[in-house]
């Protein structure tokens, strides 16, 4: 038995060592045009978009792990243009392309989940009705518009469906079915199968209500501004802008200061847009309370962006990672991927065994040690400061199920912190010789580790 020294048990609730987080370029290679841009990011990291082909041509493009996919087009000869608008986390892709009919809707299972990727056209109601779809569930429901009569509709497993005659644009779907659309002045929106009319422009347009898109947790996120001009004796002012997150379950809005507006805002209430001075663009890493408050960062002081004039952040993940575009010193605009680094601590499993091996079919829990780190005596992750309750073990993201224990499980002489997790939910297979744990710390920044592992008593079969 592996000696631990166990001091006590103890709720995490020490400041972690730095709450900024920073980010690194990930080079995104081109068609071989002079623009590029990418619009949205699924949790695997993979990013849509369009960029131009060496002839100049705009063509719909996926890019993953350093590769940029063409993804064609709908027409025979695969020729004409495109543009990819959405991927869900199952690497579906939806966009529109140019097809023998014109331009129509696409939807593009990647080759990330089938050996060979495949095109379809989307169907509109009725003859000669093109869909322009701009987002896609993980359920696999597109939502859309339908031209050239300007009806919003869903697209699901062959059928299309009509949400709303009246020349509105479906623009967002969440993975509870909640939609987001809008006319040219006012928005609307979907909510547990109930559409209503979220504040827009108010009677004398001096208020304006501006939704970008929705959230799982069932939010709106925009702008609000107040376009009222106040004069005094120091002179005049206004317009007043702010970022605004208004609520479909509450139908209340808050007014977030810092931003003028927001562009996205991921589960976990990172949020991202346009700063209120110099059109900077902020990275907020906390919401919390009734006015969504939190520390808000410059996106320029998390990574070097230097090689960039303007940048425009379109998209971000769960994870935190940030998708769109820059313009450079050149002229040229250059889709941009920016990867949130985050820490990698050490992990032992099941310290209190003589080694790391794991039987998948075994019941109960298993123990994982998170082990602090220290460089040149400095240290540079706490393991007490993790968040128990965000921790996700394997590919099942099974949840802590113990109070967290304090020890020094590998005499450095740090602290280090034991959870316990449902073997079964990990989701542990046999012939796995990794194991993943995710989670987050309490000032909200995640850490991603990996544990090896030894699968043992797999004759049988083994688990899942």
């Amino acid at each position: 038995m592996k000696a631990v020294l166990v001091t006590m048990i103890m709720a995490a609730s020490v400041s972690s060592l730095s709450a900024t987080p920073s980010y690194e370029i990930v080079p995104v290679p081109g068609l071989g045009g002079d623009s590029s841009i990418l619009v949205d990011v699924n949790e695997l990291g993979q990013a849509v978009g369009d960029g131009l082909d060496i002839n100049g041509v705009s063509r719909p493009i996926l890019f993953y792990n350093g590769v940029t996919t063409d993804l064609g087009t709908l027409r025979n000869d695969n020729s004409g243009t495109g543009s990819a608008r959405a991927i869900n986390n199952l690497g579906q892709i939806v966009g529109s392309a140019a097809s023998d009919n014109g331009t129509s809707g696409f939807l593009y299972t990647s080759g990330f989940l089938y050996y060979a990727g495949s095109m379809i056209d989307l169907p509109g109601i009725g003859q000669n009705k093109l869909l322009r779809p701009r987002d896609i569930n993980d359920s696999g429901v597109v939502t859309g518009t339908q031209y050239p009569d300007f009806h919003w509709v869903n697209y699901q497993n062959g059928v299309t469906t009509l949400i709303d005659s009246y020349w509105v644009i479906g623009e967002h779907i969440n993975n509870q079915g909640s939609m987001l659309g809008s006319d040219t002045y006012f928005p609307y929106a979907y909510y547990q199968g109930q559409g209503y009319e979220p504040p827009g422009v108010s009677t004398y347009v001096d208020l304006e209500f501006r939704y970008i898109t929705i959230t799982e947790d069932n939010l709106l996120v925009g702008s609000y501004q107040n376009n009222r001009i106040v004069c005094g004796n120091s002179g005049c002012f206004g317009p007043t802008l702010f970022g605004l997150v208004y609520s479909l379950a509450t139908q209340t809005y808050v007014l977030v200061r810092g931003f003028s507006e927001i562009d996205d805002r991921n589960i976990h209430g990172w949020m991202v847009g346009n700063g209120f001075c110099c059109n900077r663009v902020i990275l907020q890493t906390k919401s919390e309370g009734a006015y969504q408050t939190g520390p808000q960062h410059l996106l320029t002081e998390l990574v070097d962006l230097s090689a960039y004039t303007t940048v425009s952040i379109r998209k971000m993940n769960a994870r935190g990672d940030l998708v769109g575009q820059g313009l450079k010193l050149n002229g040229v605009w250059e889709a941009l991927y920016l990867r949130l680094i985050v820490p990698e601590p050490n992990l032992i499993v099941d310290p209190f065994s003589s080694g790391n091996d794991v039987d998948p079919e075994a019941s109960g829990s298993l123990a994982i040690a998170v082990l602090s780190e220290t460089v040149d005596n400095e240290l540079v992750f706490d393991a007490t400061t993790i968040d128990a309750d965000s921790l996700k073990l394997g590919y099942g993201k099974a949840p802590n199920v113990a109070t967290p224990w304090v020890a020094d499980f590998n005499s450095d002489g740090n602290d280090d912190v034991l959870y316990a997790f449902s073997r079964t939910s990990a989701g542990i297979a046999c012939d796995d010789t990794e194991l993943p744990l995710i989670g987050r710390t309490n000032d909200n920044l995640p850490f991603e580790a990996i544990g090896s592992i030894n699968t043992i008593n797999c004759d049988g079969g083994c688990h899942p």
